[in-house]
């Protein structure tokens, strides 16, 4: 009976032996599995990371064609690019392993992703991004101020039609005065049907104020047989409420005006995207 115990206790032994090697084994596997899997994705991402990478850094000479930015205006229009690509466009190159939209999504992203906040910005300061450079920045500056005389231009419609109210003066002035980084001083000049005659500027200031030069004004609208004067200027600040500067020269200009029969109709402050109407919170 002893003999057979320790037979079947060595044997038992052997058997706990034998899981014990199984379940290490089966183990090893399992982690090995995993370690695989891991050093896959692992391997993935790194070579994920590597294509972005090299498709930042590469020129745009070496893209797909259909994916060149100067190809994609051609071939689809210029509507069919972002405002990076446009910019792109314009100051052709990029800068230390950077493409030229890059680039310029840098730049934007300097003015806050906003156009108007980058029309606003100097050449100084435009040229400061790294890898732009004077030459550049001039370049953007310039294709701003064409947008803007673009906007500035009158049609045959603008002159036919009669400024009736405060907010087709605000839409005739705002192409020249919005995004602006300092004062100026615009006046539309009225026939006696409230057709425009013309739109000029009278001055042009500081941050915070610009010269209401009286006479000149009313000798420009002696010389064009004016009946009517729209007044305008616009605040930096996006304040469009008048100050007590603007209510005392409104004043004073309504009564030369009247002094020579002709009419101040209105008064425009354009701040942003709004704006201030003296006659209509019945302030002339």
């Amino acid at each position: 009976m002893d003999g057979q115990r320790r037979a079947f206790s060595g044997q038992k032994a052997r058997l706990r032996a034998r899981g014990h090697a199984q379940r290490r084994c089966t183990r090893k596997i399992f982690v090995s599995r995993r370690q695989g899997i891991f050093l896959r994705n692992l391997l993935f991402l790194q070579r994920a990371g590597a294509g972005c990478r090299r498709s930042n850094d590469m020129k745009i000479t070496e893209w797909k064609k259909d994916d060149r930015p100067r190809e994609r205006f051609e071939s689809n229009g210029a509507g069919a690019l972002g405002d990076a690509e446009l910019i792109a466009i314009l100051i052709r190159t990029g800068h230390a392993g950077k493409s030229a939209v890059a680039l310029a999504r840098d730049l934007i992203a300097s003015a806050g992703n906003s156009l108007a906040e980058l029309s606003k910005m100097s050449i100084e300061k435009i040229a400061g991004t790294p890898g732009m450079g004077k030459v550049k920045a001039i370049t953007i500056k310039a294709a701003f101020e064409l947008g803007r005389r673009f906007a500035m231009e009158e049609g045959p419609s603008v002159k036919n039609s009669p400024v009736s109210d405060s907010g087709k003066a605000f839409r005739l002035l705002y192409p020249r005065l919005k995004s602006l980084d300092h004062e100026e001083c615009w006046v539309i000049f009225l026939n006696k049907g409230n057709r425009v005659i013309s739109i000029e500027k009278v001055s042009s200031g500081g941050s915070s104020s610009t010269v209401i030069d009286r006479k000149a004004i009313l000798k420009s609208a002696v010389e064009k047989l004016a009946s009517g004067l729209i007044l305008a200027h616009n605040h930096p600040s996006g304040n469009r409420f008048p100050g007590e500067c603007d209510i005392r020269e409104t004043r004073a200009l309504k009564e030369a005006a009247r002094m020579m029969d002709i009419v101040l109709i209105d008064h425009i402050i354009i701040a942003g995207e709004d704006y201030y109407s003296f006659s209509d919170n019945s302030g002339i």
